[in-house]
């Protein structure tokens, strides 16, 4: 049996947290594609996808009209992924938003659980609470020909500090080395 290749990476963009900048896109403007969880709960909405446009954050903070991400759920041999989180209409204090996000990954293939425990992933001012704004939580995940295939469940969560409401999401991603990536 081939020991299994899949990375799972979680981070965080601690700089972004810090200095409570915001990745914003116009609501109309942003779009996500395919195969991505939603939930709300007392006005908060949060979003999670797999994103495999390698460039997928450059167009984000580039703010085009227009930006859109596809979202999967299937990684193939040879794909990179990263799962976003992203949220609209947080409840403000004095025109911020202060959001905490947690995350945990199984990979049901090989056993293997990673978890971001609950921290701040968004704390800045809104101006437009009702546009799409990207957390700074995500995690990495790469797929390559000796992993074995299996299911990987992504739960996750983001909490409004400000009103105290959890919105949890999840996603099952397939990992599926046996089949080339699809262009």
């Amino acid at each position: 049996m081939n020991a299994s290749r899949r990375r799972l990476s979680p981070w965080i963009l601690g700089a972004i947290a810090s200095l409570g900048i915001a990745f914003a896109s116009s609501a109309d403007a942003a779009s996500l594609r395919g195969q991505a969880s939603a939930a709300s709960r007392s006005g908060l909405r949060v979003f999670a996808a797999l994103v495999t446009d390698p460039d997928w954050a450059r167009r984000w903070a580039g703010r085009s009209p227009g930006v859109s991400f596809h979202s999967t759920d299937t990684l193939f041999a040879g794909q990179r992924g990263t799962i976003v989180l992203l949220f609209s209409n947080p409840t403000l204090k004095n025109g911020r938003a202060q959001l905490a996000c947690d995350v945990t990954v199984r990979d049901a293939a090989t056993g293997s659980v990673s978890r971001i425990s609950p921290q701040t992933c968004f704390s800045g001012p809104i101006k437009r609470p009702r546009n799409l704004y990207l957390t700074s939580v995500g995690v990495n995940l790469s797929e390559d020909a000796n992993s074995r295939r299996g299911l990987i469940r992504v739960d996750a969560g983001i909490t409004d500090l400000n009103s105290g409401v959890r919105v949890p999401v999840s996603l099952a991603i397939m990992g599926d080395p046996s089949s080339p990536r699809r262009k």
